[in-house]
């Protein structure tokens, strides 16, 4: 079976959808129907709309059913092949094409008949031409006649086998409606018949089960009745020993309760108490602590700034006493200076006025090297003096300058010590701050640990407490007995 097979309606097929008694699915019966003797696999496929692998199954199911039959094989879509039609086997036999049962006609009968009246002529002997001619034209016509009254005798015996097998199948047909009417109208009346067993049965269990309900409802009144009086009994025990032990156990409670809120809250106030005047001595000592070393270190800087201060006004001081007596010493040296100057000055104006005039020589004779050491040697001693003054004053004013910057270093060191002080001074109340908060943290440590032991203790009492107190009951309960 390929794309180019080609099927056609065998007489089942042909029935089946003249009937249509439902026996095909909605699938087969709608590619049975597609079945024409010129449709291909191909084709059906595009009509049916049914996948091909599924269209094979149905193809293969109506051809083993006897619903349609292969009319071309599958070698007929190579190319270059003629499609011929399969030579049908007795089996593939179209039950409604009546011709191949009356089997097909043999066109070659008269030329058979001919050739054969012609062996005979041959040995019976040669007749005339003319005669030999009529003879075989009269013998053709009557073999003619012969095949048309065979023709017509066959075609009146296949429309007779025709109208029988049409009239069978109708038959056939009426036969088989006037059955399945019957097999219907039995079918309705057994449903009918089984629909009335079923409702009387229906009914009878209905009822049966009615009363079996009522029965069951009636035990089951009594029995829950007969329940409830005695869970009522029993429940009024229960609520009454429940009522009494709730009662015991509120009272014991209440008391272990009273208890407990007692030993804790005088564990609570003496922890209380004793963390407060814990906290009370820390923080009095805290103050105390760090009031002394904030004392401590104000003093020490203050005394330090002190005696720096000191120190700096001390040598200011004597820097300034310095350079006033060298002040002193420079005005005594140039008043003396001055003095003497004056005090010489007027000894040679005197000197000169006592002294008579020396003579002037002439021009030509003075000799200029001579006034030079002369005057020269008028005033050397002055000049000698004036170096000596400007040295001594050059040697002040050096030992001046070097006295202010040695002044001015003084203070740069002074300042030094000041801002090493107040670092000191400072990295003294940051060290004293560090410490207090890490004793006070340390000793809030110790207190919460205080209280946690002191909590924990007072609990394990608590608990001792209650225990004790129950086997103390107990006990009272067991000596009665």
């Amino acid at each position: 079976m390929d794309k180019n097979t080609v099927f056609s309606k065998a007489g089942k097929g042909l029935l089946e959808i003249k009937s249509k008694s439902n026996r095909l699915s909605k699938d087969e019966f709608r590619v049975l129907n597609l079945v024409d003797g010129k449709a291909t696999f191909e084709n059906i496929v595009e009509k049916s709309r049914v996948a091909p692998a599924d269209l094979r199954k149905i193809l293969t199911f109506l051809s083993d059913g006897g619903f349609i039959k292969e009319l071309t094989s599958s070698a007929a879509g190579a190319p270059g092949v003629a499609a011929r039609p399969a030579a049908p086997s007795a089996a593939e036999v179209d039950d409604l094409d009546f011709t191949q049962l009356l089997g097909p006609a043999k066109p070659g009968a008269p030329q058979a008949a001919v050739a054969e009246r012609s062996q005979r002529g041959g040995v019976e002997g040669k007749t005339s031409e003319p005669d030999a001619t009529k003879a075989r034209e009269e013998e053709a016509a009557r073999i003619r006649l012969e095949a048309e009254r065979k023709a017509a005798e066959k075609e009146a015996e296949r429309r007779k086998v025709e109208s029988e097998v049409r009239a069978q199948m109708e038959a056939e047909k009426r036969a088989k409606d006037e059955a399945e009417k019957r097999a219907k109208e039995e079918a309705e009346r057994r449903a009918k018949d089984e629909i009335e067993r079923r409702a009387r049965e229906k009914l009878e269990a209905e009822k049966r089960t009615k009363e079996e309900a009522e029965r069951e409802v009636r035990e089951e009144t009594e029995r829950r009745e007969k329940e409830e009086a005695e869970r009522r009994a029993r429940a009024k025990l229960e609520a009454e020993q429940r009522a009494k032990e709730e009662a015991e156990r509120k009272a014991r409670e209440e008391t272990e309760r009273r208890e407990k809120e007692e030993a804790e809250r005088r564990a609570r106030a003496k922890l209380e108490a004793e963390q407060r005047a814990k906290e009370e001595a820390e923080r009095k000592a805290r103050e105390e602590t760090e009031r002394r070393e904030k004392e401590e270190a104000e003093r020490r800087a203050r005394e330090k700034l002190e005696a720096e201060q000191r120190a700096k006004e001390e040598a200011e001081r004597r820097g300034v006493q310095e350079l006033e007596r060298k002040r002193r010493e420079e005005e005594e040296i140039r008043r003396r200076v001055e003095q003497e100057l004056r005090r010489r000055e007027e000894a040679e104006r005197k000197a000169q006025e006592q002294r008579p005039p020396d003579p002037v020589p002439p021009p030509e004779l003075i000799d200029t090297t001579a006034a030079a050491d002369v005057a020269s040697s008028r005033f050397q001693p002055d000049a000698q003096a004036l170096k000596r003054a400007e040295a001594e004053v050059a040697k002040e004013v050096l030992a001046k300058e070097i006295a202010i910057r040695k002044a001015l270093e003084e203070q740069a060191r002074r300042t030094r010590l000041e801002e090493d002080a107040r670092a000191a001074m400072e990295r003294a109340e940051r060290e004293a701050r560090e410490k207090a908060d890490s004793d006070a943290r340390a000793l809030a440590e110790a207190v919460e640990r205080a209280r946690r032991e002191a909590e924990q203790r007072a609990r394990e009492e608590a608990v001792r407490r209650l225990q004790e107190e129950k086997e103390r009951r107990a006990q009272s309960q067991r000596g009665p007995k």
